[in-house]
């Protein structure tokens, strides 16, 4: 599926070289988890901070992700799952439209995407590519086997997918040894999050989004709760789940 491919965030100058890659090909796949976070470490302290960038921190991230079995799911769902379906139609239906112009109208959000893109990562493309294949607004710059046939069971499937412990260990490991990462980490810190509160509270589309999460038993409100407390935003995430 073309938008699940999209959420690998490529950078500008990986878009122009990705014909050369694949023609020079790509490498082996480590064997095990545990050899690739090595080598993504022993890359990481072997090569001199002055030569590293952001888009290299995320390029390992992205590198953890197992791309072609997310899309194998999707696409399973998509074709065999009424609930899926109907809300995959719902992606593409005005409320949830209205849902993505007023998150991409903050401008905190806008600042952070501004951020990244000076970084050299193509975040506005791979955006656009989401909203052209929903038939959203383009966003524009400023400068395993589960019995659970739904939308939970999708999202269970995904989650067990992605390797959890070592995107953990490895945003441990930025957090460590990239400056870039570093001060990218501060930023999402200390942006002024009573901005997503007040959108939170105050949009009416927002409201009915969520809800319909909840109704398809996705866990909107714990998710608010990990995210708020990952970064200490204590007085925000009660503000969210007073709701």
């Amino acid at each position: 599926m073309v938008v699940l491919r999209t959420l690998h965030v490529k950078t500008k100058s990986e878009i122009n070289l990705q014909g050369t890659k694949r023609q020079n090909g790509a490498g082996s796949r480590p064997t095990n988890r545990r050899s690739r976070i090595y080598r993504l470490r022993k890359r990481t302290l072997s090569v001199p901070a002055d030569t590293r960038a952001l888009k290299d921190d995320f390029e390992d991230f992205a590198d953890l992700v197992p791309v072609d079995k997310l899309v194998g799911v999707a696409i399973r769902y998509l074709v065999t799952d009424k609930e899926f379906q109907e809300f995959f139609g719902y992606l593409q239906g005005a409320e949830f439209s209205a849902v993505w112009d007023q998150f991409f109208a903050l401008e905190d959000v806008k600042d952070v995407l501004n951020y990244l893109e000076e970084a050299d990562l193509a975040v506005y493309d791979t955006l656009n590519t989401v909203a052209d294949f929903l038939g959203l607004h383009h966003v524009k710059p400023t400068v395993r086997s589960l019995n659970a046939r739904n939308l939970n069971g999708f999202v269970d499937e995904v989650l067990a997918l992605l390797p959890l412990k070592e995107f953990e260990s490895l945003f441990e490991d930025k957090l460590q040894t990239s400056p870039e990462f570093q001060a990218f980490f501060e930023k999402l810190r200390t942006l002024d999050y009573t901005k997503f509160v007040d959108l939170y509270h105050n949009s009416k589309e927002v409201q009915s989004f969520l809800q319909k999460l909840r109704n398809y038993g996705v866990d909107v409100d714990g998710f608010f709760d990990l995210v708020s407390g990952f970064f200490g935003w204590e007085s925000i995430k009660t503000g969210m789940l007073s709701v």
